[in-house]
This record gives structure tokens, C-alpha cells and sequence, in this order.
């Protein structure tokens, strides 16, 4: 290398190789180990913080009563009568082994019931279909329609044709193993497969909140084992065809993988973990990488073709990119991090570990990039006539500004009009794919028996005799009671019932004597002799509290939407607040925190986004010194989400958390479209000062760059597109929408807006939206 080029301030990346070399394998010695202490969290919690006050309500109301990690196995025979012999005789065995299942501690079904029967003063309970009982067809009618007549079964054990049924098995687990939700998980599809060899004639589904957590699991390892591989395919296949060099695809796809490594690596000596949502950030990484990799790669292919010799063209590369991808990676960078606004942890996590990424990414191709297209066979005769494209368009769209710009504005207006087709709906069992267990069969149990939708309410007796004061089970009554009338409400449990039950069962099931207990004393002498009844694992601790100075109402609802459950929380709060002022009550469902979670997280990130956009454009007016380029890029960044949100009513219509937090995402990745042709835009006016041949300089050396970034840009999250886990679905094709909607904008409506302000501040009063001469 000649001593001018080596004097050349980036001619150092070049003559300091071997030492950078050496960095780079320290730091890669740095970060792996950290990857051993990235800790693994599938859990539906993990989306709530450990102070988040409907997390707090829900461990609540499971210390109080019972836990609500269950797993339920719903049966439907395909003669749909769960009450024949062998689906009972099915039934009688599943609940006995139920019990056998490592963590269980309850095991709910029809079989084991608790009916009541009274002789004279003393109670009895039984199962309704007890051990030592024959199953003959008068027996089994009696069990039917004792069954089809008790509302504490319908909607939940038993539908009300006696067509499906349900076992439902609720867990304890001690918390000392990241294995036992999956073993029990595992388990439980063992359980579900030997049942369906043994009685073929039964289709058996499984959902439940512990499978739905084993579903987020198998997910995430099926991403990274099939996705992640898929993406490197791509880009090298990609890459290769475009810079028709497989050592520049090589070259990219080695910064890709120390930029993913080392990322991930630092993360986790900061105690990270991996989950659902954070599990994109390996794809998100990769097509950032790609993108800081293809404009020093451009730039590099571009001086060649002129000419230059391999060291010229890296250093040449190296002047004209340095600064835009510095600007662009800090962008970017503040992209990410906004998503600390987000009330969801994971996506904490997911910009946390991206926005180290996009560092690692930034300083990789500005040094180690260099340092391999000096050491690899890049270049020689090197001649591609397809980064010359852009300035033949580029001189075409300054030729009819008019005509791009207004078709442009009125095609964006249109679309920007179906924004207003969103509504917000995050519903928890749609988070994975139809093809996924628990998916379907949750979506069986909403429609045919019980659903995973309900709200628990705890509420607080103030009286001397708790529980059983008559004016407090009055009040409940007239809660239940009103409960029942709402069209969205399939089941309402209480203690009342059972209190009415036994009421019954003390005068000789008299139907007439089917209601509450006239006096404390005996509510609380029927439930005593009641709980005493009760064999081993079926205590009515689900129902009240230990000390019996409060008890659970459990509301079962039809399938609901974000906004349809939060509606019904606060109509079903304000009719305590109204009508039992006096009482202390909350609530809690897993359904119901994440339907708030989706409402808060919305407001949260739109708040972060609106703070990014501004500070990004705050930093690239500073960078290009240009308070106009600044307000210019304001609006070009904003357009493309306004843009996706448009697209997304169109053909979707439903917004939820990862749909919320994607402006953030991609905000800062669509900044670097703008800056670059920008910077280079600035670059060429300062020089020529003729708007029109700069927007051709800026085109020329950055457009194909811009085209081969948004094409990768698009594939990756396209590809993440394909996950069966919807949050990261919904991510990838609303990311992609947005890619495109910004190429459309950076390349359709910012040269003539370019033409329309630097031309009148030249004094050059030509109007550029007038037809000009080819």
C-alpha cells in the first residue's frame, strides 16, 4: 500500500487488520460464556413485571383460593354422549390417574362431583359417580340428569347436551426447576396419548394454562432450529446474486454471526433472558447487520467498477459511509431502546439485546468488514452494471415531480383512511398458530365447553360471622343472580351454590327448600359438616378463603376481545361499587391482564415512539447541520407506520402488543433509508449546487444500496412472519409493510420535495411540480 493512502485517516482500519483481528476474537471469547447465563422464561408471567398490579391481583386471588396452573383435557366421544358406558368408564380412569401426575393436587371431573346426601342430621358427600357403583343404564340416567341439572358442571365439566366433558387437573409446582412446567407438560401429552390408543373412539384435546407455556417453548426452539438458518440461506443466496461474489455474502454473513453472538453474549452477562418475544431478536439483528454490511459493500463495488484499486475502493467506502451508518446505528439504536416504554418485560429485553446488536453490527462493519474484503479474493475485474441503475431513475422521477408526488400523496391519503379499521384486540389463546395443540384446542373448549375467558372476584364479608352472615350471601346472591342475566356469562360458581345444595340435601331434596340458609349459624353448620365430608384433594378451598372471611365468585365467559373483556370487568366492578359499596373486592384472570396489558402497552409506546421520532430528528438535523433535511426527514420517517397502520386495517383490522410496539422497531430502521440519501443529497448540493444532480448523486450511490437493504430488510421479517408464535408473526409482516411503505415514500415523494424546497431557496423560482423537458 502507497504512503498516501496509508497517511489516510480510514486507511488505518486497514493497517491496524491483525490487531483488529485479535479485538474481535477477544470479544467473542467475552460474550460467549454470557450466553450460558441467558436464562430461558416461557411462563405466561414473564410478560408482566414482578410489581405489575394485575400480576399482584392474580397471586392474590391463587394464595387465597387455589392456583390457576392447570392443564385440562377435554373428551368428546364420537357419538357425542359422554355419558355412555365407556366414556364413563374412560372418565372414571382418567381421574384416577390424574391424581397420579407429578405436581398435581386437584382433579376436577365429572366423576368425582361431590353430591350431596343427607340421612336425617348428618351429611354424607359422594362422588356422582362413585367407585364401587355399576354402571347400568338406569344408574347412568340417574347420573346424567343429576349432572345436566347442576350448575356448578354446566359449561365447565359438562357441556349442557352431554356431549363433552372435561378432566381438569390444577398444579403446584415448587419453582426450583426450569423443567418442571415441560415435564409436566410432557407428561400430560403422554397422559392424552394413551387414552386416545386405549378408547380410539374419543377425541381428546388439551389446553390449559401450563400448556400453553410448554406451546411458547417448542416455538421458540422451532424458530431458532428453522427460521434463523433459513434467514442465513437467504441473505447469502440474496447476497451472492447481487454482488455476484460469494466471499461478500461470506463476508456479511461471518459480521452477521459475531454481531448476533457478541450481542446476545453481553446481554446475557447483564442477566437477561430469552422468551417468546425476545426470541426475534437473533432474525432483527441479522438484517440490521446486513444492512450495515451492504452500503460499505456498495460503496466498495461502486469505486471498483470505477476503477479503483481494491485498497482505494475500501478507504473510499470507508469516507462515504462512516458517518451515515454511525447516524443510522444510533438511530436505530434509540429505535430499540424505546421499547423500554413498553409495560411488556420481553420487549424490554428484545430492545435491550437488539439495540447492543446493532452497536456490535456498526462497529463490525466499519472495521472487521474492511479488514476481510482486504484479505478475500473480492473484486478483481470486478464489473456490475446493476449499481448503475439508479441514476436513470432517479433522473426520470425529477423529470415528472408533479406526476410522483401527487399520485404518491393521494395513493398515501387513501390508505392512511383505513387506519381507523383498527381495533385493539389482544387475546391470549390466538398468540399461536392454528396449527399448534393448544391453540385448537382451546378454541374446541371456548366453543363447546368451558372457555379459558373468566374472571375471579374476591369478595370481602365485613361482618362478624364472615362468610356466613345472611346479608352478605344475600349480596351474593343478588350478584350471581344478576351475573346470570348477561349475555356473555356461560357459568357463575360461588359459595352460595353449594350452600343451597346442602340447604336442599338437609330436608330430604326438597326443591322448595333449594335456596340459602336462614340463619349464620346454619350456613356455617352446613359448610362444616360439608368441608368434613370431603375427601383428600377436594377441599372447598377454591371457593373461600381458609379464615372464611371472604369467598370467590368465578365468572366463565364466552370468547371475548380485548375491549369486550375490559368492558365487561368495569360493568361487573360498578355493579359492586353500586349496589355493595360497603365490600372490599378485587379481581383477576389471566385473560384480563393481558387484555389490560394490550391497552396500557399501546399508550405507553406510542408516547416512546413520539419522543424517538422527535430526538432522531433532532440528531440528523445536527449530523447534516440542516434544520430542513431534519424536517424533511421527520416527515419521511413518519409516513411509512402511518402507512402499515393503513395496510393493517385494510386487511387485518386487529392491533395487539407486538403491532404496538413495531413503530418503535421500525422507526429507527426506517431513519436509515432517509439519512443516507440525505447525507449523500447534501454531499453532491454542497458541491454542484443543482438540486437535480444531486438527487442523481444521491440515487447513484446509495439507491441500489437502499433497494438491496429493504429487499433483505423485507425477506428477514417476512420470514419471521412465518412463526406459529403470532406476536412475532404480527412483527414480521407489519415490519415488512412498513420497509415498504418507506421505500416507496424515500424513493416517490422525497426527490420532488427535495426539488420543490432547495430549488425556491436557490432563488430558482422554476415550480417543480410543472412538467420539465425530458
Amino acid at each position: 500500500m502507497n504512503n498516501d493512502k496509508v497517511q489516510h485517516p480510514f486507511a488505518l482500519v486497514l493497517s491496524n487488520r491483525h490487531w483488529i483481528t485479535l479485538a474481535t476474537i477477544i470479544l467473542v471469547a467475552v460474550a460467549v460464556p454470557g450466553l450460558l447465563h441467558m436464562g430461558l422464561k416461557t411462563d405466561y408471567r414473564v410478560f408482566f413485571s414482578e410489581d405489575d398490579p394485575y400480576l399482584t391481583n392474580l397471586d392474590s386471588l391463587t394464595d387465597t383460593y387455589t392456583s390457576s396452573d392447570n392443564i385440562i383435557f377435554i373428551l368428546a366421544p364420537k357419538d357425542k354422549n359422554v355419558f355412555s358406558h365407556s366414556a364413563l368408564q374412560q372418565q372414571i380412569e382418567m381421574t384416577e390417574e390424574a391424581w397420579t401426575l407429578e405436581y398435581s393436587t386437584r382433579t376436577d371431573s365429572l366423576i368425582n362431583f361431590q353430591h350431596a346426601e343427607a340421612d336425617e342430621d348428618s351429611l354424607s358427600m359422594r362422588y356422582l359417580v362413585p367407585e364401587e357403583a355399576e354402571l347400568t343404564d338406569s344408574a347412568i340416567q340417574d347420573i346424567r340428569g343429576i349432572a345436566l341439572g347442576e350448575d356448578d358442571l354446566i359449561g365447565r365439566l359438562v357441556d349442557n347436551q352431554g356431549s363433552v366433558a372435561a378432566v381438569a387437573v390444577s398444579y403446584i409446582l415448587p419453582g426450583e426447576s426450569f423443567w418442571e412446567n415441560i415435564n409436566v407438560a410432557i407428561a400430560a401429552r403422554e397422559f392424552a396419548d394413551k387414552y386416545r390408543a386405549k378408547y380410539p373412539d374419543t377425541d381428546i384435546y388439551i389446553t390449559g394454562l401450563m400448556m400453553a407455556n410448554y406451546t411458547t417453548l417448542e416455538i421458540l426452539v422451532d424458530d431458532n432450529i428453522v427460521l434463523v438458518p433459513l434467514m442465513f440461506a437467504v441473505v447469502i443466496a440474496l447476497l451472492s446474486f447481487l454482488f455476484r461474489s460469494f466471499y461478500a455474502a461470506l463476508a456479511t454473513v461471518i459480521v452477521i454471526f459475531l454481531s448476533i453472538i457478541i450481542g446476545l453474549g453481553l446481554s446475557g452477562w447483564a442477566g437477561t433472558y430469552v422468551s417468546g418475544p425476545s426470541s426475534a431478536a437473533p432474525i432483527i439483528i441479522l438484517t440490521i447487520a446486513v444492512a450495515d454490511c451492504v452500503h460499505v459493500l456498495t460503496s466498495f463495488y461502486f469505486l471498483l467498477s470505477e476503477g479503483k484499486s481494491k485498497s482505494e475502493a475500501i478507504i473510499g467506502s470507508l469516507e462515504a459511509n462512516v458517518s451515515p451508518v454511525l447516524l443510522t446505528s444510533i438511530t436505530t439504536a434509540i429505535g430499540f431502546l424505546t421499547l423500554n416504554f413498553s409495560n411488556v418485560p420481553p420487549f424490554n429485553v428484545l430492545g435491550n439485546m437488539v439495540a447492543i446488536g446493532v452497536g456490535v453490527a456498526c462497529l463490525a462493519s466499519l472495521t472487521l468488514l474492511p479488514v476481510m474484503m482486504y484479505w478475500l479474493p473480492l473484486g478483481k475485474n470486478y464489473q456490475n452494471d446493476t449499481l448503475h441503475l439508479m441514476a436513470p431513475f432517479a433522473r426520470h422521477i425529477t423529470q415528472h415531480p408533479r406526476r410522483y408526488f401527487f399520485s404518491t400523496a393521494l395513493a398515501s391519503l387513501l390508505v392512511i383512511s383505513f387506519i381507523t379499521e383498527n381495533q385493539l384486540n389482544d387475546q391470549f389463546a390466538k398468540y399461536f398458530d392454528k396449527t399448534r395443540e393448544f391453540r385448537y384446542s382451546t378454541e374446541f373448549a371456548n366453543e363447546h365447553l368451558s372457555s379459558i375467558y373468566d374472571i375471579g372476584y374476591s369478595l370481602k364479608s365485613p361482618y362478624e360471622a364472615g362468610i356466613f352472615d345472611v346479608r352478605y350471601l344475600n349480596k351474593l346472591e343478588e350478584f350471581s343472580d344478576w351475573l346470570g342475566t348477561q349475555p356473555e356469562v356461560v357459568n357463575v360458581m360461588s359459595v352460595n351454590h353449594t350452600l343451597k345444595r346442602l340447604n336442599k340435601s338437609m330436608h330430604a331434596d326438597n326443591e322448595d327448600w333449594f335456596k340459602l340458609p336462614e340463619s349464620n349459624e346454619l350456613s356455617s353448620q352446613y359448610f362444616f359438616l360439608y368441608e368434613m365430608s370431603l375427601p383428600f384433594g377436594l377441599s372447598p378451598n377454591n371457593q373461600v378463603s381458609f379464615d372464611k372471611t371472604e369467598s370467590k365468585i368465578l365468572i366463565t365467559l364466552k370468547e371475548q376481545t380485548t375491549n369486550q373483556m375490559l368492558n365487561l370487568e368495569k360493568r361487573f366492578s360498578q355493579w359492586l361499587k353500586d349496589h355493595a359499596p360497603e365490600y372490599e373486592f378485587y379481581n383477576a384472570s389471566t385473560m384480563l391482564m393481558f387484555s389490560q396489558l394490550g391497552v396500557a402497552n399501546a399508550k405507553s409506546m406510542m408516547m416512546g415512539a413520539l419522543g424517538a421520532l422527535a430526538l432522531m430528528s433532532i440528531i440528523t438535523g445536527i449530523a447534516l447541520r440542516s434544520w430542513i433535511l431534519s424536517g424533511i426527514s421527520f416527515v419521511a420517517n413518519m409516513l411509512p407506520a402511518a402507512l402499515a397502520f393503513g395496510v393493517w386495517g385494510m386487511l387485518y383490522g386487529e392491533v395487539g402488543l407486538s403491532i404496538a410496539i413495531a413503530i418503535s422497531l421500525t422507526l429507527g430502521i426506517v431513519v436509515d433509508n432517509t439519512v443516507h440519501l440525505l447525507s449523500k443529497y447534501k454531499r453532491a448540493y454542497k458541491q454542484s449546487g443543482d438540486t437535480n444532480t444531486a438527487i442523481e448523486f444521491a440515487f447513484s450511490h446509495v439507491g441500489i444500496a437502499l433497494l438491496i437493504c429493504n429487499l433483505v430488510l423485507v425477506v428477514g421479517f417476512v420470514i419471521l412472519a412465518q412463526s406459529d408464535f403470532k406476536l412475532n408473526g404480527d412483527l414480521g409482516y407489519f415490519t415488512a409493510i412498513t420497509f415498504v411503505s418507506a421505500l416507496i415514500i424515500d424513493f416517490m415523494a422525497l426527490p420532488p420535495l427535495l426539488l420543490a424546497i432547495y430549488r425556491k431557496r436557490s432563488g430558482n423560482m422554476v415550480n417543480p411540480f410543472k412538467r420539465l423537458p425530458h
